[in-house]
């Protein structure tokens, strides 16, 4: 959902106001918004932070 929502984001700047389509943003909101929905799901004790989560989301998913 993360990487459907961060494409219609870029889209709609694209679009509406003129924007560029740029991968590493793209890539990078994936990370932040999939790490930020996990965080707003996850237990206290098995949250990470989002260094460890793009280096190892496996990882943290797995908590």
């Amino acid at each position: 959902m993360a990487v459907v929502w961060a494409m219609w984001i870029t889209r709609n700047a694209i679009i509406f106001d003129n924007g560029l389509a740029q991968v590493e943003k793209v890539v990078d909101d994936v990370k932040l918004r999939s790490w930020k929905w996990r965080l707003g799901r996850a237990k206290p004790s098995a949250s990470c932070l989002l260094y460890k989560w793009i280096a190892e989301t496996l990882i943290c998913l797995h908590r």
